[in-house]
């Protein structure tokens, strides 16, 4: 119980550092094989079907995906934080939510730009700069994740996948999919197909 205990104070103190920003993520995986995707697709499945004691599933993910990045380096430690920038975070932690709760939705640069506080014009160099993506190119890229869960562990059509998404166009759909994964994604669910 001891050992529970203790192990629970470091994992706290980990939280509690990124919290305070003392430790700053650097960069997302990009490799949808990597053991980082994985933990994160068992915690999109997790939160999805919601069964019986998943909170402590949830927790576990949450553990298992700040351990890969404390392993692997992929953090930078920034104690210079400033105010300026704490508020930036927030700003985007607020349009970034927007996008995980509304992302089937049609979402409008001045809905993201209204949830940062900004004006549209001074939202889009504010995106650019925190994410090294424009707010369309980002929703795009989120929605193409998305369909990439709902390809490998439903049956759903393509089709439906991409509407569902929020593409209102089946080719827009495959062309923003093949941006950022290189294949179709016919192709992808062929190659990586294995429902849960």
């Amino acid at each position: 119980m001891n050992m529970l205990l203790k192990k629970d104070n470091v994992c706290q103190k980990f939280i509690q550092d990124i919290m305070n920003h003392v430790i700053n993520i650097k960069e997302f995986y990009k490799k949808e094989t990597s053991e980082f995707h994985k933990a994160v697709w068992q915690l999109f499945d997790v939160m999805d079907h919601k069964k019986y004691g998943y909170q402590l599933i949830v927790q576990g993910c949450l553990y298992q995906l700040l351990g890969i990045i404390l392993e692997n380096g992929d953090y930078v430690t920034d104690s210079l934080q400033t105010p300026q920038n704490h508020r930036r975070i927030l700003q985007l932690k607020q349009v970034l939510e927007v996008i995980e709760n509304s992302y089937p939705d049609q979402i409008t640069l001045e809905q993201l730009s209204k949830a940062a506080g900004m004006s549209p014009k001074y939202f889009c160099r504010f995106f650019q700069e925190m994410t090294h993506k424009s707010p369309i190119d980002y929703l795009n890229y989120y929605r193409v994740e998305r369909a990439c869960y709902q390809l490998l562990n439903t049956d759903t059509s393509i089709t439906d996948i991409s509407f569902g998404v929020g593409f209102n166009n089946l080719s827009y759909f495959i062309k923003s999919f093949k941006k950022y994964k290189g294949i179709t994604p016919a192709k992808y669910r062929k190659l990586n197909y294995s429902p849960i």
